[in-house]
């Protein structure tokens, strides 16, 4: 047996702790609440394909909106849209290209981000408009 296979076999792999994935939920439900209390129709949540997923797909007016949440328990040193990185963003812009030929859209669309986190049991959020046209 090669030393690869031992490495692989015994490799200490940690999951993603399971309040990680509930703390995203939720940060996409308060979201999702937040963006239809100010006027936008949600279309899709959590839409994949092979390239990736897209959290919130939205509309407000004639503009399509991907929206991008990031959520974190409390507010730290690197605020949750921070987490958006230039390899985030390539992937989000080729996400979006994949809905928007999948769904034959042809109205203007955009990119923005959703940062939640929580203060005294409640959500806080900011929302970033137009991150970049897509």
């Amino acid at each position: 047996m090669s030393a690869s296979f031992f490495t692989r076999l015994f490799r200490k792999t940690t999951p993603p702790a399971r309040g990680d994935l509930d703390i995203g939920r939720a940060g996409e439900a308060a979201a999702e609440d937040y963006l239809r209390h100010n006027g936008y129709l949600v279309l899709a949540r959590n839409w994949r394909c092979s390239i990736g997923e897209l959290d919130p797909v939205c509309r407000q007016g004639e503009t399509y909106v991907f929206v991008e949440v990031k959520a974190s328990r409390k507010p730290s040193a690197l605020p949750p849209e921070a987490r958006i990185n230039g390899r985030k963003y390539r992937k989000l812009l080729s996400v979006t290209a994949a809905y928007r030929k999948y769904h034959s859209v042809k109205a203007p669309c955009r990119l923005d981000a959703v940062a939640v986190w929580w203060e005294d049991g409640k959500p806080i959020i900011r929302h970033f408009e137009n991150v970049s046209d897509v």
